[in-house]
């Protein structure tokens, strides 16, 4: 990869960042360092411009320039391209625009990317947190965390409309701790998804919860009375919507070194 390739990579990362400025003007550089352009190139410029408009609050184009681009990368028979631009389309909340596309693309890009995409599509344009929720478990499981956290916040989102505030709490839960495992994503799913509001006393009972100790354990190693301890743990169960320490690690676990 040139120069120019690196910067464009890194104005796409920007851009996921939420910092549009910046982003807008590394692409600009990177542009101007391929003159001589080739299509795979120009290609992932125009994702990241798709990405650069939603940094800059304008959903509504992003999802136009992504719709765009899967246009562009089908007429040149790219489909892998295309595919990339439908889920981008998808990952900004308009599945309905890309479902039926992915569907068909499935039979035509071989690998695991092109199925979840459609999955995400179909479960999203359906209303189906459940369904969401296991497609950002499969795409947790192939290292894209970024995808899979803010597929798990459209499931929070729709679990609070449906499902009640404990439901949607434990995905936002999934969300955070995904997102977490990050480096400070910005994206629209991921915008004004706060951490759980743990105390400090709430947090490290959490933690010690999740190595497994025991309440009495706790207790003992913070100086505190066994009831205050079993009640920080149920705080934190509650506020994180989780039932047990294999899932309260699940959560934390995640979390990048400070």
């Amino acid at each position: 990869m040139t120069v120019g390739g690196c910067m464009g990579a890194y104005a796409a990362v920007q851009a996921l960042r939420g910092d549009a400025a910046e982003a807008r003007a590394t692409l600009a550089a990177a542009l101007e360092r391929n003159r001589a352009t080739w299509t795979a190139f120009m290609r992932w410029v125009a994702l990241t411009q798709v990405w650069v408009a939603a940094a800059s609050g304008a959903l509504e184009r992003a999802v136009e320039l992504a719709l765009s681009a899967a246009s562009g990368c089908r007429a040149a028979g790219l489909h892998a391209f295309e595919s990339v631009a439908l889920h981008d389309a998808v990952r900004l909340g308009a599945p309905h625009s890309a479902v039926g596309r992915l569907e068909e693309l499935v039979a035509l890009v071989d690998g695991p990317r092109v199925r979840l995409a459609a999955r995400h599509a179909e479960a999203l344009a359906g209303e189906d947190a459940g369904e969401l929720l296991g497609t950002a478990t499969a795409f947790d499981a192939l290292g894209m965390r970024l995808h899979a956290a803010e597929t798990a916040a459209q499931a929070a989102a729709l679990l609070r409309r449906t499902k009640g505030e404990k439901a949607a709490r434990a995905a936002a839960t999934e969300a955070w701790s995904l997102a977490g495992a990050c480096q400070g994503p910005d994206t629209p799913a991921l915008r004004g998804l706060a951490a759980p509001n743990l105390t400090s006393r709430e947090l490290e009972v959490a933690k010690l919860t999740a190595a497994g100790l025991t309440h009495r354990e706790i207790a003992d190693r913070l100086g505190i009375a066994l009831r205050t301890a079993m009640n920080h743990r149920n705080q934190a169960y509650w506020k994180l919507g989780v039932n047990s320490p294999a899932e309260l690690a699940r959560a934390l676990t995640r979390q990048a070194p400070a």
